[in-house]
């Protein structure tokens, strides 16, 4: 109750709804992987980190890191090298957009504001959505444009 009560925007439209069960949910996730390869190991998928607030990426980033995994083996020479070169270019602006998304959620005033903005801008919605669910590349929501949209009053 109390953080329903923290964001007016969600206890707003909650207001005079009746609560059928207990409330539940998750507290925003993440898991870093200073290094996810090396001498005769490679991790790929979760196991390599994950750090998506909404849907932790699963699938996604395990097909994506197995086929970069592969390739890495396929080449030869300094794999575990090849396969963390590999890995930041797949991945590094959606873990920079996760990770920002993740600060948003741990400062209830910013993730307010952030709320009521994407609330008034569908296209903001939709571009930041698209990025976290792999539709789009992320660097688009990082955009400076993007940001503004998502953050200016």
């Amino acid at each position: 109750e109390a953080a329903i009560d923290a964001l007016p925007a969600v206890a707003g439209r909650l207001a005079g709804s009746t609560r059928i069960s207990p409330i539940r949910g998750a507290a925003p996730i993440g898991h870093r992987v200073n290094n996810a390869a090396g001498p005769g190991w490679i991790l790929i998928g979760d196991a390599a980190g994950f750090v998506d607030p909404f849907t932790g990426e699963g699938i996604h980033r395990a097909l994506r890191s197995a086929r970069a995994a592969a390739d890495a083996l396929a080449a030869g020479g300094d794999v575990a090298a090849t396969y963390r070169r590999a890995r930041r270019r797949a991945f590094a602006a959606k873990t920079a957009l996760s990770w920002l998304v993740q600060g948003f959620l741990a400062i209830p005033p910013l993730l307010e504001h952030a709320v009521e903005r994407l609330e008034a801008r569908p296209s903001a919605t939709l571009l930041l959505g698209s990025a976290l669910g792999d539709c789009r590349p992320a660097t688009d929501a990082l955009s400076p444009r993007a940001l503004f949209e998502v953050l200016r009053p």
